[in-house]
């Protein structure tokens, strides 16, 4: 996922934001928390799990975007399908091996499946998926990432 840090001023003093949002809007307008992922701690130049303060409000929009996108992913649709019962797993991107053994801030959510569809409703945000990691930043599936950037975009 495309991400921007941006250098921004709050009561004078100078804080680093980490954003999906386009650089041009994001000058044109100025930044609603909502389109901030995090805050950037320290002078360090590089975005890691050790130097980010994730942002509640952000996650709380992403979750909101994919408990309603989901419905319209092509792949979580066809995993659906394929397990007919039981919950389909959200598992970040960037994690190294979906199928073995995912950690616990890869997971971003579950959806109930039942006779091969994902079930209206059901779906449970995983409060432990951490937007950065060890492994980087978080990377959803393409048509989840996709409608993210385009409501935070919306947003400014």
């Amino acid at each position: 996922m495309q991400s921007y840090l941006f250098l921004t001023d709050k009561n004078g003093e100078k804080i680093r934001c980490l954003s999906i949002l386009d650089p041009k809007k994001a000058f044109k307008k100025g930044m609603i928390s909502k389109a901030i992922m995090g805050i950037v701690k320290g002078t360090e130049p590089k975005v890691s799990h050790e130097n980010f303060v994730a942002n509640k409000e952000f996650k709380d929009f992403m979750h909101s975007i994919i408990s309603k996108e989901i419905f319209n992913s092509p792949t979580l649709k066809e995993q659906a399908k394929k397990q007919k019962e039981g919950q389909v797993y959200i598992i970040d991107a960037r994690t190294k091996d979906p199928k073995g053994n995912v950690p616990p801030y890869d997971i971003v959510g579950v959806v109930k499946v039942e006779g091969g569809k994902l079930v209206s409703g059901s779906y449970q945000q995983n409060n432990n998926h951490a937007l950065v990691s060890p492994e980087g930043i978080f990377q959803l599936p393409e048509s989840l990432e996709k409608k993210l950037v385009e409501e935070v975009n919306k947003l400014q």
